[in-house]
């Protein structure tokens, strides 16, 4: 079988701070990556650099744009984001994160936002936020009655009910 010629392709960062945020600490994120696609990454000045088998390169320079968008939107990247994004990113699916990850259902007295983090969860959501009665069924621990009481929490100070 013959040898396909490696791939390359650039994405430019805006800023040292763009860059902190995408490459984590320690450049953990960008490990991450690495770990899950057959790619190199490397990084000079406002670039990253992405060589591999043109497949892969494809699936990680969109990964990478996807992820820039969410930044770029003003929210933040949790490792379990990156996970879910390079899961996604590995199944092909191209979708737009920005939906799931800016979607910020409360925002608590501690300052920490609570939001859907899969697109299961967003369309969750947005179920609750359509319908005046929501049936969510699956297993447990993955943020059904979370998201319900965030949703009523936030509905309350909205004062779209009262007591």
């Amino acid at each position: 079988m013959p040898q396909r010629e490696p791939a390359e392709a650039r994405v430019r960062i805006a800023d040292n701070a763009e860059a902190l945020n995408l490459f984590g600490k320690y450049d953990q994120n960008l490990k991450l990556i690495e770990e899950n696609f057959d790619v190199r990454l490397i990084s000079r000045g406002e670039e990253i650099t992405v060589q591999g088998p043109p497949d892969e390169v494809a699936k990680v320079e969109a990964l990478l744009h996807n992820l820039l968008g969410v930044l770029r939107a003003g929210n933040c990247l949790s490792v379990q984001d990156l996970k879910y994004a390079v899961k996604l990113a590995r199944e092909g699916d191209r979708s737009d994160l920005r939906t799931v990850f800016g979607d910020i259902v409360l925002i608590t007295h501690r300052g920490r936002q609570i939001r859907p983090k899969t697109h299961g969860q967003q369309r969750y959501v947005e179920a609750i936020r359509k319908h005046n009665l929501t049936f969510g069924i699956g297993p447990a621990g993955t943020g059904k009655t979370y998201l319900a009481v965030a949703l009523a929490v936030a509905a309350y100070k909205n004062r779209e009910f009262s007591r």
